[in-house]
């Protein structure tokens, strides 16, 4: 593992801004951290290059872009991807190969317009040769197309978590909610279609009070703007509280006093959240939602409209800010299940998140099998739930399956959380996801499937006689045909 400053990145920790996207809405892209934090403390890890054979490049790259001054040095992101690019080339470590034994861990995104080789600029060529740990697996190996890619081999990294998900699931004895979810509807990729279903899951857990759906705005929203999975969602609930305050009655069986303080805390929490889009909506749709919004037991009339409108504005500006974070942590940790529904990746980042919050993670995907971390590694089934499209469609069947679910299949998935945990989280104690992740680079990137690969598609000179080391090689090819290993037979890193 390197240590020299211009490829350590660790002490951007102490620049301004860096607490902000490690527990802010942009966390979820920074498992690079805790990847360095893994490998650093890592039982296989030797101080002697010449012993190693792999190398570990602790760069943030993703956390450089947002940090600032001051902290060590007042270079931007740029001049530290190019001063890390001069170290690394000149490295003997890295010339031995010229990099096909190094690699790095990001879960920076990338976009046909941002792609990652873009983000970082003169450290893109030096890293190329190399694996690289992302947010999905771009290419098995030998990666020809490699703009987001980047390495000519990737695997599968977890993403960040919440940071407030452990300590709250360490504080919860009770878990209140069968199922909740928070985030945003509308997303693009992957989970297009299959998050513009939530507002069906808003619509059916109406009369739950255990169920709870809180949606927030995405990052790059604008105040005149909002997407149309969220605005549908937010007119049907608009005529149905409309429907509801016209009969003077809420439909369904009669709820208890709690029961009925809940559903309307629900109510006005997501009427607060759905005005703050600034949604086209009919007038009679907006009328009920602004009253839903400002009805906390003390207002009525045109009181609890004026009310209301206000929240709406307001919790615009708090939608994805340090409060709805900390507050999501507190619901994942008081529900049962939590709804993981793809995002920009089909398992995206809230799954982890659920994960450390001890919630069982009800994950939907279109296509099957959904791929994962360490997919051949560990026995997902035993600690999540995966629907397929048409079971993820149907609100009403599956809110009633999830009740079903007795106590004993409940314990039995919450004892298999809590022994995965470490398999899957960077920041929990003798965590393995390093472990995991030099595994994976073995299966996938040094074995003898993968080097033909390289030299069919003329990669990164594989043809080198002395490429693979001897040690790696064997490491890689004993690994290759084997699942089930979490621990053990990995190589030394520096």
């Amino acid at each position: 593992m390197y240590e020299d400053p211009s490829l350590d990145h660790s002490w951007l920790s102490a620049c301004r801004g860096f607490h902000e996207v490690r527990s802010g809405v942009r966390m979820q892209n920074t498992a690079e951290v805790g990847a360095a934090k893994v490998f650093r403390r890592h039982p296989l890890r030797v101080l002697d290059p010449q012993q190693a054979l792999l190398f570990f490049v602790p760069v943030f790259t993703y956390v450089s872009k947002w940090v600032s001054s001051p902290c060590r040095n007042s270079t931007g992101h740029r001049q530290r991807m190019a001063a890390a690019a001069a170290t690394l080339s000149t490295s003997p470590q890295w010339q031995r190969f010229r990099g096909r034994d190094h690699f790095f861990v990001s879960t920076t995104w990338s976009t046909a317009k941002t792609s990652f080789r873009s983000q970082l600029f003169e450290l893109a060529a030096p890293l190329a040769c190399g694996v690289a740990g992302r947010y999905k697996q771009f290419c098995a190996h030998a990666c020809t197309r490699r703009s987001s890619a980047l390495a000519s081999c990737t695997v599968h990294a977890p993403y960040a978590i919440n940071p407030h998900t452990i300590t709250q699931a360490r504080r919860r004895t009770r878990r209140p909610l069968l199922v909740s979810f928070s985030g945003s509807f509308d997303v693009c990729c992957t989970g297009t279609a299959i998050r513009c279903r939530l507002g069906d899951y808003v619509m059916a857990g109406l009369n739950q009070p255990d169920v709870l759906i809180r949606p927030s705005l995405p990052a790059n929203a604008t105040r005149t703007m909002s997407g149309a999975c969220t605005e549908k969602a937010l007119q049907r609930l608009g005529e149905e509280l409309a429907r509801r305050r016209a009969a003077s009655a809420p439909t369904g069986a009669e709820p208890s006093e709690e029961g009925a303080e809940t559903s309307r805390a629900l109510h006005r929490q997501l009427a607060i959240a759905y005005l703050s889009s600034r949604p086209r909506l009919t007038a009679p749709a907006e009328a009920a939602l602004i009253s839903a919004a400002g009805d906390d037991g003390d207002k009525e009339g045109d009181d609890a409209s004026s009310h209301g409108r206000r929240l709406g504005e307001s919790w615009r500006e708090a939608a994805v800010g340090q409060e709805a974070i900390r507050t999501d942590a507190r619901i994942m940790a008081s529900s049962v299940f939590c709804f993981t529904p793809a995002g920009d990746t089909c398992v995206a980042g809230r799954f982890y998140s659920a994960v450390a919050a001890g919630c069982i993670p009800v994950v939907a995907c279109r296509g099957a099998p959904h791929p994962v971390a360490f997919e051949h590694l560990l026995r997902y089934d035993q600690f999540w739930i995966s629907l397929s499209a048409a079971e993820w469609d149907d609100a009403t069947t599956l809110l009633q399956r999830l009740r079903r679910i007795n106590a004993t299949e409940i314990k039995r998935y919450q004892s298999a959380l809590e022994r995965h945990r470490a398999d899957v989280l960077y920041d929990v104690p003798n965590s393995r996801v390093g472990s995991n992740l030099l595994n994976e680079m073995l299966r996938t990137c040094y074995s003898k499937a993968a080097l033909a690969d390289y030299q069919a598609h003329g990669i990164c000179n594989v043809s080198d006689t002395a490429w693979p080391p001897r040690a790696l090689g064997d490491r890689a090819s004993a690994l290759a045909g084997e699942r089930g290993q979490t621990q053990g037979r990995t190589p030394s890193t520096s």
